[in-house]
């Protein structure tokens, strides 16, 4: 089972992951999260922040969790996911995958932003930043979508959601 959770940076993903993983870990010990950062970690940080980078990190990192599954993993992954191509294949590809996409208002990662990617992104000081000068679209066909624009007391709650619509 892969859980493919999609987002913006700062919109909850990897914090979720963490959640929904505890949850499962009740029943079940075989579960991992990955990230798209940590992937880039593992594999050597040879990529840059791209478009085309970004996609062959998301490809990279469909290919892993297609990988896992298949071994029997429960793959948790956090991933800003940007290609519908990447998350169809995901669908095409991976037996009993979950696209759970978290919708969270540009005003709301702005005020999560703790690394200042936005605020420098908007002042023109970086680039390739999703959401400021990469587009984000939105998932198509998400399985779920989660309304993260709260506080932190309702990541329980969602992440209760995921494993209810996921049945583990």
């Amino acid at each position: 089972m892969v859980i493919w959770l999609v987002g913006m940076y700062a919109s909850g993903k990897s914090t979720l992951a963490e959640e929904i993983k505890i949850i499962i870990e009740k029943k079940h010990d075989n579960v991992l999260v990955l990230n798209g950062g940590s992937i880039r970690k593992i594999l050597g940080n040879d990529l840059s922040y791209s478009l085309e980078d970004r996609r062959r990190n998301a490809d990279r990192v469909s290919r892993i969790c297609h990988y896992l599954n298949e071994q029997g993993m429960i793959v948790i992954c956090s991933m800003l996911s940007l290609f519908e191509e990447t998350r169809q294949w995901n669908r095409d590809n991976i037996e009993n995958y979950y696209e759970i996409y978290l919708d969270v208002s540009m005003r709301q990662l702005l005020t999560r932003d703790h690394k200042n990617l936005y605020r420098k992104a908007l002042n023109e000081n970086t680039n390739d930043v999703v959401g400021v000068d990469i587009e984000f679209i939105r998932p198509q066909n998400p399985d779920l979508i989660l309304d993260n624009n709260k506080n932190r007391k309702s990541l329980s709650s969602m992440a209760q959601k995921v494993v209810n619509l996921i049945d583990v």
